[in-house]
């Protein structure tokens, strides 16, 4: 009985995504972004599908998780991250731009209101945005993230554009 337990939250969990999907859905949805097809196939013959797709606007998201993971065999980075799934993506984002599409990769650390709600206006203005603003609410430049977390950057570092002088205060 566990095993018909642990499939059904196998299936149920393909269906849903993954959690980080379920939370773009979720923000996205918030933020009143237009409606997105989920696993939406843009590339027939080859089967590659976007996790979020406007078919319209040619319009794409993918979300990519496990940039910090750590996997069975040791090695960091989820499968996007490793020489074979890299080049994976590569051809398909290739295929996508070939094909008018517009993909933007949104990482764990991007699935926020302010980072979605930055990308949402600019969509809708067609105009640029300084994304380094809309992530960790204006912060992303006084920090820099490493695996073990988040570590504030030298601000003598910062202003002087070198390493501080013996005369420095």
């Amino acid at each position: 009985m566990a095993t018909n337990r642990r499939q059904r939250t196998a299936s149920s969990q393909e269906k849903l995504g993954s959690t980080l999907e379920a939370k773009f859905a979720l923000i996205w949805r918030i933020l009143g972004g237009p409606p997105l097809e989920r696993e939406y196939r843009f590339a027939r013959p080859r089967g590659w599908r976007f996790d979020f797709a406007s078919p319209e606007d040619l319009i794409a998201f993918e979300i990519e998780g496990g940039a910090w993971k750590v996997g069975e065999d040791g090695q960091r980075g989820g499968r996007h991250n490793r020489p074979l799934g890299f080049r994976d993506d590569c051809e398909k984002y290739n295929a996508a731009g070939a094909l008018g599409w517009r993909v933007f990769r949104v990482t764990g650390e991007m699935v926020g209101v302010a980072y979605l709600g930055a990308l949402l206006s600019a969509l809708r203005t067609g105009g640029g945005i300084d994304f380094r603003l809309a992530r960790k609410g204006g912060r992303a430049g006084r920090f820099r993230t490493t695996p073990k977390g988040r570590i504030p950057r030298c601000n003598s570092l910062r202003r002087s554009g070198g390493a501080p002088s013996s005369s420095s205060p």
